[in-house]
């Protein structure tokens, strides 16, 4: 009866800590949308490298089974775009929003969006967001002034963060489209590889700069230097500036407690501007590109280019 009594016991206490660890866990977000009502489901996006997932996931389903779309004009922000009401109303009639998370895009937040059809692509590593404890307020492009404080926001360029949000917009397409569950998920996997590789590579090319200072033009590379071991401090300078004295002075305070020979920029800055930095400074400039909007070449090759650019 003892041992009977004892088997039970340990039974019962292993079902509660499963129970626990069920309850404790979020259940996928791909569960809460909602039937699609467009013969054929249209999904928009918040930016390019999350369009650039879903439509490598989508594969040769695009056009016929799926729309995908980023409805953000080429030379715009889309973390600080405003859309307007039209554009809202395209967000509204969309099957599926996916969103980057990390308080991208903050319109989203206050715009009278379908909950159900909206997909945070980060939410599960949502505990590792990085707080940025200082920002400046700055103007570039037809978006107008606003700052990069509170949360960091380019999650993608951390190679293993950007494969996570790419499964959960897989997990979000087989929603939509049940009946392509394999093809989502062979997509899915080249894709994933394609991540992996380039975290590899930017492991190695970071390898060199490992914990040497480093300046960047812009607070947007936190999740970047985590991941690849970079010790970097950010100015708030734009690529298309022209750099004055009294942007170098600031520059040099920085440079006293953080002596850099590197500048990281999001975009080149131009011949004028990196020779003054080199002869004044002695720093060198290299264009580590997030790719937040449609380019020349796609999201990929793009991130190929910034790791020739660090391992040259």
């Amino acid at each position: 009866m003892m041992a009977d009594y004892l088997d039970i016991r340990s039974l019962l206490l292993v079902s509660l800590a499963c129970v626990s660890l069920c309850g404790c866990s979020d259940a996928p977000q791909a569960e809460k949308l909602a039937q699609p009502k467009n013969e054929t489901p249209i999904v928009l996006t918040v930016n390019y490298p999350i369009q650039y997932f879903a439509e490598r996931i989508a594969g040769s389903l695009l056009g016929e089974r799926l729309k995908i779309k980023l409805p953000v004009d080429r030379d715009v922000d889309p973390a600080f775009w405003k859309p307007s009401s039209a554009a809202i109303s395209e967000f509204q009639k969309a099957d599926l929003i996916l969103l980057n998370g990390a308080t991208y895009a903050k319109w989203t937040e206050i715009a009278s969006l379908p909950e159900e059809k909206m997909i945070d692509t980060s939410a599960s590593f949502k505990n590792r967001y990085i707080e940025i404890e200082e920002a400046f307020v700055h103007q570039h492009g037809p978006e107008g002034e606003h700052s990069h404080a509170g949360t960091a926001f380019t999650t993608w360029l951390d190679f293993q963060q950007a494969k996570i949000q790419a499964s959960a917009i897989r997990d979000a397409l087989v929603k939509l489209l049940p009946d392509q569950q394999e093809a989502l998920q062979s997509n899915f996997e080249t894709l994933a590889a394609d991540l992996d590789s380039l975290d590899q590579q930017m492991l190695a090319a970071c390898k060199k700069h490992e914990s040497k200072p480093i300046v960047t033009s812009l607070p947007i590379y936190q999740y970047f230097a985590r991941r690849y071991k970079m010790n970097t401090k950010s100015l708030q300078w734009e690529s298309e500036m022209k750099i004055a004295e009294t942007d170098l002075n600031d520059l040099k305070k920085i440079l006293d407690t953080h002596p850099a020979k590197l500048m990281i920029w999001d975009a080149d800055p131009g011949e004028t501007n990196r020779k003054l930095l080199l002869e004044k400074l002695g720093l060198r400039c290299t264009i580590i590109s997030p790719c937040f909007n449609f380019g020349e070449r796609d999201w990929l090759s793009v991130m190929k280019q910034n790791i020739k650019n660090l391992s040259s």
